[in-house]
């Protein structure tokens, strides 16, 4: 699961950081505790999010 950072941007695509879930709680999740955010082009979107 991911955070979206940013509005999605046709030229460039969407700027996203892992999720990770909260030991204890089954649908609680916070950011990584690294600094991980990527960009997924605005091609490898529709398979990111219908994968």
């Amino acid at each position: 699961m991911v955070e979206v950072l940013e509005d999605f941007n046709e030229e460039e695509g969407v700027l996203v950081t892992p999720l990770v879930k909260v030991d204890g709680f089954k649908t609680v999740f916070h950011r990584h505790s690294h600094d991980q955010a990527r960009k997924i082009p605005k091609y490898d979107t529709y398979l990111q999010v219908h994968s």
